[in-house]
């Protein structure tokens, strides 16, 4: 599998997974991706909302799509530990190239297919395999995380 990551400003890194001879040490290549995300998201330019020390407004470069692909050209979702850490570490608003068969629903228009919310939309339609290349939300593609203080941390504040 190789992965790569389209950043706010425009620039791009890639990465390729790390084969181990035990499967489940093998290192994702959405995951290698890790490292250069919060590397490039530490970085600020000179147009945003968000205060710096130095009192100028400066924008975060944020991750805007991601897309990992096998050896037969087909995309697919990040693997758990890179869904988890993409979730769980403010990257939500980040899409995910993906091929899929199906989309739940279709809009006015024919040729897109999309769920009612608008997390599933139709890039691309490759009728040799039958498969559509969608463009997904991150946070479609993990549950929603569960409330660990159960209400009782707002008593207690």
């Amino acid at each position: 599998y190789g992965s790569s990551v389209l950043f706010s400003d425009g620039s791009i890194a890639t990465s390729f997974q790390k084969k181990a001879l035990e499967y489940g040490c093998t290192l994702d290549a959405v995951g290698q991706l890790a490292y250069i995300i919060e590397k490039r998201c530490n970085i600020m330019t000179d147009d945003n909302e968000r205060e710096c020390k130095d009192k100028q407004k400066h924008k975060m470069i944020r991750p805007v799509l991601i897309v990992q692909a096998d050896q037969y050209g087909i995309a697919h979702a990040p693997f758990a530990p890179a869904r988890a850490y993409l979730s769980e570490h403010g990257y939500t608003n980040c899409y995910v190239l993906v091929h899929s068969r199906y989309c739940t629903t279709k809009s006015d228009d024919d040729d897109v297919e999309k769920e009612e919310d608008g997390s599933c939309i139709v890039v691309e339609n490759d009728e040799l395999r039958d498969l559509q290349l969608l463009q997904v939300r991150v946070d479609h593609l993990v549950p929603d995380s569960p409330n660990m203080g159960g209400g009782i941390l707002n008593c207690l504040s």
